[in-house]
C-alpha cells in the first residue's frame, strides 16, 4: 500500500539557525499517527513545512509525497499551493486563528469548495457531517461555543475532501467532554473517508488512545517512534519515559510528580551530541559529543543508552491516604448568584462553597460552568447579584486572595521587567521592594531574572513569575484558574510540585480551578463539581473520583482520554 503522506529528510532553518534538524515520517490511509513533545520541539513547524505555510524568514528542504505526487520543499512556499486544501489540509488549535470573525460560517466553508460546488446543499451537507445544524451557516464564529467553532473549522478543512488531514493541537483548547466529542467525530469521519490523520499534540492521553503509531520529538529531532500505547508502556528513550512519568495519573494521587528539571533547549543551541543530554540522568561524555542515530524497524530510538526492561521505573506509587479534616473556614460563599444580562442564562445559581484556612479545594467543570465567574467574585473582579461572601479576617482585598490565570503571556506586562512587575505587587501588599530576590528564589528562579522581560522566559518560567506576583502581597488564599492547562506535561508537573511545596511552606489556602480531573486529584483534598452555574457534586476528592455517584461526574471521568482512564470505569480503550 502506498502511504498517503511521506515526509523525507525534512530540515527547517530560521534566522537563528536550525529549527528541525531532520525528520522522516509516513502516514497510511485510514491511519492516525501522533507527533508528541514539549513546546519548542518543532512539531508545529513540521506541520507548517509539510503544508507549505512556514512564516517569512523560515525555509525548509526535504521531500513531501502525497501518494505518488512528489513535492520538493526547496522549491519554496508555492510548491504546495496546488495541493494545499485540495489533497492535504490543516486544522489548527484555535478556530479563531483559522476562521474569519467578520464572515459567516457558511461562506467560510464555501470558500474551501470548488466554485461549482458552493451551493447551499453542499454547505448544509458539510455542516451535517460535523453534526451541526444548517442554521450555523448564517452565524458568525463569535456566536458559537468553542466546540461548535472547532467543528466549523473542521468542516472547512475537510470541504475539498483531502486525503490527509494534519491536526495541530485541534482539541487542546477544549474542555474534556467537548474534546472527546470532537475526537470521536474526527475518528468517525476519518473512518468513513479512509483519510490519513497526522495528530500533533502534547496530550499523552490523547496520543495513547487515538494513535496507531506515536512519534516523540525533542528540540527539533525525532527521539523515538513506536506502536500506540506500547511506546509508553515500555519506553526506550529516557525522554519518552520522562514524559510518561510527568503525566499525573487519574487513578490515584502521588506525593510528588516526576518532573524533569530545566526546559527544552532551542534546537540551534544544540551544537553537538544528543539534544536531551543536558537533562538526562543517563548521559555520559559520548552523549554530549556524538549525536545518536535513529535506529530500528517498526520501533525506532535515537539513544546511545536506551532503556531496557530492567531500567523502566514503575509508574508513580499512590500516596498514603490521609483522613480529611476540614479546618476553620477562611471564606464561605452562601447562595451566591450572578447573571450578566437578562437574556443570558445565569452564570452562578445559589452557589455555596467553603474554603478552610490552609486547605486545598478544587473546582471542576466544563467551559461555561461558572468556575471563572466564581473566582472573579472572590477577588472583587465581578460583583455578584445575591448571596454572601464572608471572610474570617478584615484584611484588605489584596491580602485576602490573589489569582493566577491560565495564560501568563497575557497576564504579564511585556514592557515591564520581572523585577518591576514583582516590585509593584509587593507594594500592593505593603511589602518592601528588596523582597524581589526572595520571591524569585521561592519559585525556583535565579535573582538575575529580575532584569529580564517576559519574552525572555519560557512558558513555564512565565507562569512561575505569575505565581510569584500573586504571592507578593502575602495573601491568605491563592486562586489558580486553569493555571497549568496550557503547559506541557513536564512543565505542568514542575508547577504542580512547586504549588505543593509553597502550600506547605506558607500555609496558604488554595482554590484550584480546572477541567482536568487527573490534575485536580494531585492538588485538592476536597472537590466541587460545577455545571451550568450550579454545584452538582461535592466532597472528599478521593471518594468522588474513586466512586463517582453523580451522573455528571461519571460523564466527566468517562471523557478523560487514555486507556487508564477508560479502564478506571470498566471501559476498553478505543481502537483508533
Amino acid at each position: 500500500m502506498i502511504d498517503a503522506l511521506q515526509l523525507r529528510d525534512l530540515r527547517i532553518t530560521g534566522p537563528a539557525g536550525v529549527i528541525v534538524a531532520k525528520m522522516d515520517l509516513s502516514v497510511r490511509s485510514d491511519e492516525t499517527v501522533a507527533l508528541v513533545g514539549e513546546s519548542g520541539c518543532g512539531k508545529s513547524m513540521t506541520a507548517k513545512a509539510i503544508i507549505g505555510l512556514l512564516p517569512r524568514g523560515v525555509a525548509a528542504t526535504g521531500t513531501v509525497l502525497l501518494g505518488e505526487t512528489r513535492v520538493d520543499l526547496a522549491d519554496g512556499p508555492n510548491a504546495m499551493s496546488g495541493l494545499r486544501g485540495r489533497r492535504i489540509s490543516l486544522l489548527l488549535q484555535n478556530p479563531f486563528t483559522s476562521l474569519s470573525p467578520v464572515h459567516k460560517c457558511g461562506s467560510q466553508i464555501a470558500a474551501a469548495l470548488e466554485p461549482s460546488r458552493r451551493g447551499r446543499e453542499m454547505i448544509a451537507s458539510r455542516l451535517e457531517e460535523v453534526d451541526l445544524p444548517t442554521r450555523v451557516a448564517q452565524q458568525y464564529p463569535f456566536e458559537l461555543s468553542g466546540g461548535m467553532r472547532q467543528r466549523v473549522a473542521l468542516a472547512a478543512s475537510l470541504a475539498s475532501d483531502p486525503e490527509v488531514l494534519i491536526g495541530d493541537e485541534p482539541t487542546t483548547a477544549l474542555d474534556v467532554t467537548t474534546q472527546r466529542e470532537v475526537l470521536d467525530l474526527l475518528h468517525r469521519i476519518q473512518s468513513e473517508r479512509g483519510m490519513a490523520l497526522l495528530l500533533i499534540t502534547h496530550d499523552l492521553g490523547v496520543a495513547r488512545e487515538r494513535a496507531g503509531r506515536i512519534l516523540v520529538m525533542y528540540a527539533g529531532r525525532l527521539m523515538e517512534s513506536g506502536t500506540g500505547a506500547d511506546l509508553f508502556d515500555a519506553p526506550r528513550h529516557p525522554y519518552t519515559a520522562v514524559l510518561r512519568d510527568s503525566e499525573p495519573p487519574l487513578e490515584h494521587r502521588v506525593e510528588q510528580l516526576r518532573a524533569v528539571p530545566g526546559s527544552v533547549p532551542r534546537p540551534w543551541e544544540v551544537l553537538a551530541g544528543c539534544s536531551f543530554a543536558a537533562r538526562c540522568p543517563r548521559a555520559d561524555d559520548k552523549c554530549r559529543t556524538d549525536e545518536p542515530p535513529l535506529e530500528g524497524d517498526s520501533a525506532q530510538v535515537a539513544c546511545w543508552h536506551p532503556l531496557g526492561a530492567g531500567d523502566i521505573a514503575p509508574l508513580s506509587v499512590p500516596a498514603v491516604r490521609r483522613d480529611i479534616e476540614i479546618p476553620e473556614p477562611l471564606v464561605q460563599l452562601r447562595n451566591v448568584s450572578k447573571r450578566f444580562s437578562e437574556s443570558a442564562p445565569p452564570a452562578l445559581v445559589d452557589v455555596s462553597i467553603t474554603i478552610g484556612a490552609g486547605e486545598a479545594v478544587g473546582i471542576v467543570g466544563e467551559s461555561g460552568s461558572g468556575k471563572t465567574t466564581l473566582a472573579r467574585c472572590l477577588v472583587d473582579l465581578e460583583k455578584y447579584d445575591s448571596g454572601t461572601i464572608d471572610w474570617s479576617s478584615d484584611l484588605p482585598q489584596a491580602r485576602r486572595a490573589q489569582i493566577v490565570f491560565q495564560d501568563p503571556t497575557s497576564a504579564l506586562n511585556p514592557a515591564m521587567t520581572i523585577g518591576a512587575t514583582l516590585s509593584e505587587a509587593l507594594r500592593a501588599g505593603g511589602r518592601q521592594r528588596s523582597d524581589v530576590p526572595g520571591l524569585l528564589d521561592m519559585i525556583g528562579l535565579p535573582a538575575s531574572y529580575a532584569r529580564r522581560k517576559p519574552r525572555g522566559l519560557s512558558g513555564g518560567e512565565q507562569q512561575r513569575v505569575a505565581i510569584a506576583r500573586a504571592l507578593a502581597p502575602a495573601p491568605q488564599l491563592l486562586i489558580c484558574d486553569e493555571a497549568v492547562s496550557a503547559l506541557d506535561v513536564s512543565v505542568q508537573a514542575q508547577i504542580l510540585n512547586l504549588l505543593s511545596e509553597l502550600l506547605d511552606r506558607l500555609g496558604l489556602a488554595l482554590l484550584f480551578i480546572t477541567h482536568d480531573l487527573a490534575v485536580v486529584r494531585q492538588v485538592a483534598t476536597r472537590l466541587y463539581i460545577m455545571r451550568d452555574g450550579q454545584v452538582v457534586d461535592s466532597g472528599d476528592t478521593e471518594s468522588i473520583l474513586a466512586n463517582p455517584s453523580h451522573p455528571y461526574t461519571q460523564s466527566l471521568l468517562a471523557s478523560v482520554p487514555g486507556s487508564q482512564a477508560a479502564s478506571a470505569l470498566g471501559q476498553e480503550p478505543r481502537d483508533a
